[in-house]
């Protein structure tokens, strides 16, 4: 199944992560974290992604192994000094190098996905109504 499919399940239940949660596909597992991020107050993005070698799907796409989810304020702003001093605009950055990641697998013997990792701490505020202001929603 694509990661990028059409349907997309609702997360109505509560809703806490940790180490060893299951989910049937790559489009449950991320609208799942999405949803968590969306009720604790920050917003998730994708960060990396792995694929299987010599593994494709019936629809010519690469398989999927791992992936891993960041919070929107993940990293560190690094600015683009190319430019001469005269034509540079210094800006700021939401960037706050945000510890909060979680990754997950999908095993080839397995027909789940389930989280191997999780790093819960964030170093900034999280905003109770992020879902009306961040981009990701």
């Amino acid at each position: 199944m694509s990661l990028f499919g059409s349907e997309i399940p609702t997360v109505t239940e509560p809703l806490e992560l940790s180490i060893g949660c299951h989910f049937d596909t790559w489009i449950v597992a991320e609208n799942t974290i999405k949803e968590y991020g969306k009720r604790k107050g920050f917003a998730i993005n994708r960060h990396r992604v792995e694929y299987s070698e010599n593994q494709i799907t019936d629809l010519g796409e690469r398989v999927v192994r791992k992936r891993t989810y960041v919070c929107e304020y993940f990293g560190k702003y690094k600015p683009n000094k190319m430019n001469s001093i005269e034509q540079q605009h210094n800006k700021g950055s939401k960037k706050t190098d945000c510890k909060w990641h979680v990754n997950l697998s999908k095993p080839k013997n397995t027909d789940f996905v389930h989280i191997t990792f999780i790093h819960p701490g964030h170093n900034h505020e999280l905003l109770a109504y992020n879902s009306i202001f961040a981009t990701a929603f």
